[in-house]
């Protein structure tokens, strides 16, 4: 069995909400982890964990993170992680998988598939084998029973925010969700590759 850790400082997650129902918010986690098995080359047998510091929430604004990180949304001090498990993925074609699992946030948990694709294979400069991935997925902030919403000539309060796909590519493509999450994370082999 394969082991590999995510290596944070090549590795991103980056999520767009839609704000007032005509614009966009972008943010993302600046604190996280990830961790994959796998015995199969092609990674079509992978197991993977992920995990994300609610508390290192950024959108630009310390007003809005202030606010996302409240009781009114994530409430990190009772929640201070969202946590992903998956329990299968499926190989589509040469580079693109489906990647079933589970998100907590907020302690309710629900489905999300990911849509992964498997960017390379490289060896660094330290002798390290490294593999990238970019995945995006969607979600709905309310589903997790993050319900704030303010009263707007736009459509009133409580309508329903879209989790829009969120994506993360070379040239940092955000596109979106509400108070999160998809994570767009890249999974490295970290450090040199153990077998067991």
């Amino acid at each position: 069995m394969s082991n590999f850790r995510i290596d944070p400082i090549h590795s991103e997650i980056l999520f767009k909400a839609k704000h007032l129902m005509i614009t966009n918010m972008s943010g993302s986690f600046g604190v996280f982890d990830a961790n994959m098995q796998a015995d199969a080359d092609d990674f079509s047998d992978a197991v993977i964990s992920f995990s994300a510091d609610i508390s290192s929430i950024k959108t630009k604004n310390v007003l809005k993170d202030n606010h996302l990180k409240s009781d009114y949304f994530f409430g990190s001090e009772q929640n201070p992680t969202m946590n992903f498990q998956s329990s299968s993925i499926e190989k589509k074609s040469g580079k693109q998988y489906l990647l079933n699992g589970a998100i907590t946030i907020k302690a309710v948990i629900q489905p999300i598939t990911l849509q992964v694709e498997y960017t390379g294979k490289v060896t660094d400069h330290f002798d390290q084998e490294k593999s990238g991935f970019e995945s995006t997925g969607e979600l709905y902030r309310k589903d997790f029973g993050l319900n704030w919403s303010a009263v707007t000539n736009a459509g009133g309060g409580g309508y329903r925010h879209r989790a829009d796909r969120i994506e993360r590519g070379a040239s940092t493509r955000g596109v979106g969700s509400t108070v999160l999450v998809g994570a767009a994370h890249r999974v490295h082999q970290w450090p040199a590759r153990e077998e067991t």
